[in-house]
């Protein structure tokens, strides 16, 4: 450890402070203007507190817990559900605010500054310490002792301060970097399909037009079960060629048929596959070809297509 920085407890350096229970509330109490009553969702959207979609209470509501009045750079840590683990910091505030069961406020004294409490609690190396604590566990929960536990490696405030700004420029140059990647890949897509759309519209001599059934030959996938042990077959579904050009081999399900299958419902090297339905419409009409080498195939599995995803 550098010279200077100190190794201390999180609840050394900060209060830590939760709603006891719910005190009987319930989403019927839920109001249409008031206090904003924050949940696990306000976590979703960066390193700042989103408000926008959340709740209101009452008067008498909010002020039963005025321990957890939010104020700006107070941290929140999602302790129970779906979500543990999600950080967040408070920016500005919008109206006043308090939060729901499933959060902890964590306000940060005077030895650390509340972004490099922040930056500590969303580190890759607390998220290991918080899945640590959640192995085997039958209903994922963060106790607040255990949080107040959390051990911090501490440098003096102008080193935090510096470490900060340096993370800070970091991680804007890559949401700047992956912007610019995602906005030239939308580029590169639209110049792909108007490229595409003109080859097959600006026809030249010699071309004709026919059914493409008298081009091409087309089978329905398979519906699948697991009871049967006739026939162990690994399947393209869906999830597994939507946005790719091709049906990877790697981490397809495997399943058994309740029949001998034929031959021909197996994937050859250059089947076309495409979505003809799903729950999900904008995923009906993705299409993939199917690229794969037979030397590959696991010794007795062959691959086929879902139902969904094979015309």
């Amino acid at each position: 450890m550098k010279k200077g920085w100190q190794k201390k407890q999180l609840g050394e350096l900060a209060a830590l402070k939760g709603r006891i229970g719910w005190r009987g509330l319930t989403a019927k109490e839920y109001t249409e203007s008031g206090p904003l009553f924050l949940s696990v969702h306000s976590l979703n959207h960066g390193d700042y507190v989103d408000f926008r979609d959340a709740f209101h209470i009452s008067e008498e509501r909010y002020v039963e817990s005025p321990e957890i009045f939010l104020q700006t750079d107070d941290v929140l840590i999602c302790k129970d559900g779906a979500g543990i683990g999600k950080v967040g910091i408070v920016g500005e505030l919008p109206d006043r605010a308090t939060i729901n069961s499933s959060l902890l406020l964590i306000r940060s004294g005077d030895s650390i500054l509340p972004k490099f409490l922040y930056r500590c609690l969303s580190s890759p190396y607390f998220q290991g310490i918080v899945n640590s604590r959640l192995n085997g566990a039958t209903t994922p929960h963060l106790y607040q002792r255990d949080i107040t536990e959390f051990p911090v490696v501490l440098p003096p405030l102008p080193e935090q301060q510096r470490i900060v700004g340096i993370l800070d420029e970091a991680l804007a140059g890559i949401a700047t970097a992956k912007a610019n990647a995602e906005k030239n890949l939308q580029n590169a897509r639209a110049i792909f399909e108007s490229h595409l759309h003109s080859v097959f519209t600006q026809r030249g001599d010699g071309w004709v037009e026919r059914p493409l059934g008298e081009l091409a030959t087309f089978r329905n996938g398979i519906n699948f079960t697991k009871l049967s042990q006739r026939e162990a077959v690994k399947i393209v579904g869906v999830k597994d060629f939507q946005n790719r050009l091709w049906a990877p081999l790697d981490d397809l399900d495997t399943a058994t048929t309740d029949c001998t299958l034929p031959s021909s419902d197996t994937l050859r090297e250059n089947d076309l596959l495409f979505v003809r339905s799903n729950g999900n419409m904008e995923l009906i009409g993705n299409s993939s070809v199917a690229v794969f080498w037979s030397e590959q195939l696991p010794r007795g599995l062959r691959i086929l297509a879902s139902r969904s995803g094979r015309g």
